[in-house]
């Protein structure tokens, strides 16, 4: 009810602002134009089993620039999905879902994009967690950029 300022609208609308839309399911990789992927990770941990998330894929001189949503399936799950498109990985964005997380958990994390995918570079954004900021900014040092509305991140 916040959005409503604790009271019911007069009217409420339903339907799609988009009516003449042309809205697929994706369930496997698609490149949507050259160079674009949108990919598909299904999670199984616990609270999201089975909940698929779409990312995209970009293809870059340098690899991929992945961008996530929230990462329900794992950061690193999607980022080794990625692969499959390009081996080589440049940076990822989005959240990486670490917010409820135990230390162990988010340096393991940090350790598996760093040490076994390679990625260049990271630019954590919500749910990534106070701690996950911080483990990630350590660990990556220049190679950390932020990432926020309105942020641009430079692509190669």
């Amino acid at each position: 009810m916040t959005y409503y300022r604790g009271s019911s609208p007069d009217v409420l609308v339903t339907g799609s602002p988009w009516p003449d839309a042309n809205f697929q399911i994706v369930t496997d990789t698609v490149e949507i134009l050259p160079g674009f992927f949108v990919f598909s990770t299904k999670s199984d941990k616990p609270g999201t089993r089975e909940m698929n998330e779409l990312s995209l894929a970009v293809r870059t001189p340098d690899g991929l620039a992945v961008v996530v949503g929230c990462s329900h399936p794992g950061v690193e799950k999607i980022l080794e999905a990625a692969t499959k498109i390009e081996p080589r990985l440049y940076t990822v964005t989005g959240g990486f879902h670490l917010v409820l997380n135990p230390p162990e958990e988010i340096e393991r994390v940090a350790s598996v994009l760093d040490e076994t995918l390679k990625i260049k570079r990271v630019a954590p954004r919500h749910c990534t967690s106070e701690l996950g900021f911080k483990v990630l900014m350590e660990r990556f040092k220049e190679r950390f950029d932020q990432a926020g509305v309105g942020r641009t991140i430079e692509l190669p």
